[in-house]
């Protein structure tokens, strides 16, 4: 498979880009609907929330915000799964 042009190629680019973008949006939501919440059910982590798409922190990397309590302070981390 080969490009005759830059334009095909720059269309491929953007092709696979958005096939990984819904990869990733997929990925996040079973990470929050399955993986947090049983972490949740099983008293591993107190509370979890998910950042929105596009914001200061999905930009930094940070998808998902988990917090824990360890006497009597909380523990709170950021991470990302994409």
């Amino acid at each position: 498979m080969g490009w005759s042009n830059s334009r095909q190629f720059r269309k491929y680019c953007n092709r696979k880009s958005m096939r990984y973008s819904k990869l990733g949006i997929q990925l996040e939501g079973e990470m929050e609907q399955i993986r947090l919440q049983k972490m949740k059910d099983c008293g591993q982590i107190s509370n979890f929330g998910k950042y929105p798409r596009n914001s200061a922190q999905d930009h930094d990397g940070k998808d998902f915000w988990v917090t824990k309590d360890v006497n009597k302070i909380t523990a709170f981390a950021e991470f990302g799964v994409t």
